[in-house]
């Protein structure tokens, strides 16, 4: 299992944006053979950080995508 926290910013049109925006990153990475292995993962991003309190008042849904990636380790 991981997770982490980050700020990024955006380019549009050719220019940064002036605002940052905020990620929180969980997952699990299991291996399927020695040398692949399965990244299973969610991302969550907003654009103000405030903190937060509960995920059920504070987490928008419409904002958290799920990924899964297989990785060759060499």
């Amino acid at each position: 299992f991981y997770g982490g926290l980050g700020v990024g910013t955006m380019i549009a049109d050719g220019k940064f944006s002036s605002d940052p925006f905020f990620a929180i990153r969980a997952g699990l990475e299991v291996e399927l053979l020695p040398r692949i292995r399965l990244d299973i993962n969610a991302n969550y991003h907003f654009m103000e950080f405030e903190g937060i309190k509960t995920v059920g008042e504070d987490v928008s849904t419409d904002s958290v995508t799920l990924g899964a990636m297989l990785r060759y380790v060499l």
